[in-house]
């Protein structure tokens, strides 16, 4: 008895806290609730922080990663930043909004209304490359597209600024463009036999062609092997390698024509037309059942090929990034310096209607800017339409050069940028693609393929090139 008594009293002294103890638990208590605060306090600070007066997602401010992982998801399962960035302008209904992606920065800035990114890209010196890029670009060496606008930018462009002269392009890059289509045809011409009916890939066929002809356009008759040629060496390889990191047009070239070829597939009676203006406008070789020269399609006039792949171009245009350079406005928006501003050109004002803007919103250059690109926003700006980048001369319903002009300015296109900065490569870009699309039509029926086989996803890069391309042609 006396010891379970004993051991009563001497648990109970351990339970009742005397002065020191409770001093202790006291101070135990506030450190906790401090660091707790101190922490909670830190974690609000790192919340991303939206631009006044710029629409965003609420819910997105709540996490530290923001709006990144459906960024994620949606590039993930689309392989498309350019469709999430889309999605965010329409569920905010708004010309500017505001994402967060890159925890403890600065939100990304999303634009989507032509006139203004027109007169940012063209007008306003506050805009300049985006660091962002330019950092994934490094890999590119000493390649002008990386810097900035300044001495570096100048001296590096100039450099190369000769090669896309008139005489160059007519006299030693149109031949090799000539030569490696010929070529092209030959290769399909083979693979139309031996499939026999059924539908073939040529994916790889355009990616080599076009690297072909840089090859060319690098090494000149010097270089011996080709990309759809023999099996090459490692020092072949690699030098090739260089070739295609340094020059990144190759990639949106051979894009272009993919699209190109799906489109016309996908769509009979637009290659039917191109087919019959091809004829007439070129008729002294389809009279003579030859193939046209070299010299004939380079000065044929031929609007309504210019239209189709205008309008596969806007279409399939990426996003143009810049950078704000100091403190601005876009919009009447405040927007600091090291922001980045993303062009969304496959969102509204571009494959939907624009949303309405308030004029007094606008930059003083904006404004005072000539205004064009204004057709009609009731059609279905999804659908690939060409006659809608031509100006009818009379009443006929030919698509002949004496019938229709071309009019590149028709409507919003941003993809090869604007301005100081345009892509460099458009006038080796359009050759390309018009001599390699016209003698495609000019000798195939580009003939029906199986759902499976004629997806439209695509990955995006520095251009967006369709998944898959596959054709069944038939020999006119």
């Amino acid at each position: 008895m006396v010891t379970v008594t004993s051991s009563i009293m001497s648990l109970s002294h351990k339970i009742i806290p005397t002065p020191d103890n409770a001093l202790i638990i006291g101070q135990r208590f506030v450190a906790v609730s401090i660091t707790t605060l101190v922490f909670y306090r830190l974690y609000r600070w790192l919340l991303p922080k939206p631009i006044r007066g710029i629409a965003y997602i609420p819910n997105a401010t709540k996490s530290l990663l923001g709006c990144a992982p459906g960024m994620i998801k949606e590039v993930n399962l689309t392989g498309e930043f350019r469709v999430w960035c889309a999605k965010q302008v329409k569920l905010m209904n708004s010309p500017i909004c505001q994402v967060f992606i890159r925890p403890f920065s600065k939100p990304w800035v999303l634009l989507a209304d032509f006139r203004e990114c027109k007169d940012i890209l063209m007008r306003r010196r506050e805009f300049d490359k985006s660091s962002f890029l330019a950092q994934g670009m490094a890999c590119m060496g000493s390649f002008h597209g990386i810097y900035t606008t300044g001495d570096k930018f100048r001296s590096n462009r100039q450099l190369i600024q000769d090669i896309m002269t008139t005489s160059f392009l007519s006299n030693h890059v149109g031949p090799a463009i000539y030569a490696k289509v010929l070529e092209v045809m030959k290769l399909l011409e083979m693979k139309m036999e031996l499939a026999n009916g059924r539908p073939f890939s040529v994916k790889k066929d355009f990616e080599y062609a076009s690297l072909d002809v840089m090859l060319e356009f690098v090494f000149g008759k010097n270089w011996v092997h080709t990309a759809t040629g023999p099996q090459w060496t490692h020092q072949d390889r690699h030098r090739t390698h260089v070739v295609a990191r340094r020059n990144p047009s190759g990639e949106g070239r051979s894009g272009a024509m993919i699209w190109l070829a799906k489109y016309l597939t996908d769509l009979p009676q637009i290659q039917a037309k191109l087919r019959l203006v091809l004829y007439e406008t070129l008729k002294f070789a389809k009279e003579e059942d030859r193939l046209f020269t070299l010299e004939e399609i380079r000065r044929a006039s031929l609007p309504y090929l210019d239209a189709v792949i205008e309008e596969m171009l806007r279409i399939n245009a990426v996003t143009v990034t810049r950078e704000a350079l100091c403190d601005t406005t876009i919009l009447g928006c405040p927007i600091k310096k090291g922001t980045q501003v993303f062009f969304v050109s496959n969102g509204p004002g571009f494959l939907s209607p624009s949303i309405p803007v308030d004029d007094s919103k606008r930059s003083s250059t904006s404004l005072e800017a000539k205004i064009n690109a204004t057709w009609d926003e009731t059609q279905d700006l999804t659908i690939f339409n060409p006659e809608r980048w031509l100006v009818r001369k009379n009443d006929s319903d030919s698509l002949l050069a004496d019938d229709v002009d071309f009019d590149g300015a028709a409507g919003p296109q941003l993809v090869f940028g604007l301005g100081r900065r345009a892509c460099w490569g458009r006038r080796l870009a359009y050759l390309e693609m018009k001599t390699m699309i016209t003698m495609l039509v000019w000798k195939f029926r580009l003939l029906e393929t199986p759902p499976t086989l004629s997806s439209h996803a695509a990955l995006e890069g520095i251009a967006r090139v369709p998944q898959q391309c596959y054709l069944r042609l038939s020999k006119i």
